[in-house]
């Protein structure tokens, strides 16, 4: 699901100008056992290869499933030829290998998700020099994700929903004559969530989340992209935040903003506010919000008097349904950056 327009005020600083929304199937939905695998033939040698496997089940309230990815492919079986003139065969030279793991389980308002994702490609075509004169470089991109959360139903309108999310990530392993580069890093976050709906007329969610970004960068990357102080840093970040909708009469209205604040490049206050109304055939709806995109660790390793960039987006939209088959909408934005 895509959910257009800025997000900040729920998503935080990754949601500057919308939300992509990845639900993977539910183990009621698997049911059972799905396998599958598949093989492609190049013209001279095997152009790929990759199998997986899911498992979904309920068994006596608890919810379990299992998933697995694997695959080897190479992008090409040809010989390829830089502008210089230096060449080199692809085959066993352009290897893609993507493998991932998906673990869940959930019982009673309380739920765990593992994800753990490697990727790996192999090139020779460099950066600096047209074909590397070492053979072919690898490079590894390798994460791990967890997520443990708890709803609990306090009442028949109020719900409290803690969680605790790690991601640890080593992104860009590589090691050639070109661009060594090996760095990592990882975050731990832990937030509370509460929702309030008393009536149909309103719901409303105020939040907390605080977490920590760690960097360790191995002595061997090179300076280039080593910039910075020290070979660790680590950067905290607190944030508060929430939202409501509810019917004002002639339109429904949805209100929120968040504050943020970071131990690096400072604080950030964004707002929304949003009227929609629907009358017979006719709907529109009006949106005003405000946005932030938060550095990166490598963008503050890089800059370290870098700023978010901050967004203000204003829209209007409006619609008419003339019949069942025939639908009418013009939609006016302006985004700032």
């Amino acid at each position: 699901e895509i959910i257009k327009g800025p997000g900040s005020v729920v998503y935080g600083g990754n949601a500057e100008l919308a939300v992509i929304k990845i639900e993977t199937r539910a183990p009621k939905a698997i049911n059972g056992s799905r396998a599958y695998a598949a093989y492609g033939q190049g013209e001279s040698a095997r152009a790929r290869g990759y199998a997986g496997y899911s498992f979904g089940k309920e068994l006596k309230g608890t919810e379990i499933s299992a998933k697995v990815f694997w695959e080897e492919a190479q992008r090409s079986d040809r010989r390829y030829t830089a502008l210089s003139g230096g060449s080199y065969n692809m085959n066993r030279g352009s290897d893609l290998g993507p493998k991932s793991l998906n673990l869940y389980a959930a019982r009673d308002g309380a739920s765990t998700r593992l994800l753990i994702d490697d990727y790996s490609l192999r090139y020779r075509d460099g950066v600096n020099s047209p074909v590397l004169s070492t053979g072919s470089a690898r490079v590894d991109f390798r994460s791990i994700f967890y997520e443990a959360k708890y709803s609990w139903d306090v009442s028949d309108s109020v719900r409290l929903e803690p969680r605790l999310n790690y991601a640890g990530a080593k992104p860009w392993q590589e090691d050639n004559e070109d661009f060594p580069y090996r760095k990592e890093t990882s975050r731990l976050t832990a937030s509370l969530y509460s929702f309030y709906k008393p009536a149909n007329s309103f719901d409303g969610m105020l939040g907390g989340e605080y977490y920590t970004d760690k960097v360790e960068i191995d002595p061997g990357t090179g300076a280039s992209s080593a910039a910075g102080s020290g070979p660790r840093r680590t950067y905290d970040n607190a944030a508060f935040f929430g939202q409501a909708s509810f019917d004002a009469g002639p339109v429904n209205l949805a209100t929120g903003a968040r504050y943020e604040s970071n131990s690096h490049y400072g604080s950030a206050l964004v707002p929304r506010l949003a009227a929609t109304r629907v009358y017979e055939n006719f709907n529109f709806k009006v949106i005003y919000s405000q946005a932030f995109r938060a550095p990166s660790i490598e963008n503050i390793r890089l800059n370290p008097d870098i700023d978010p960039e901050r967004t203000t987006s204003s829209e209007f939209e409006a619609g008419y349904k003339a019949s069942e088959n025939f639908f009418l909408s013009a939609n006016i934005f302006h985004v700032h950056i």
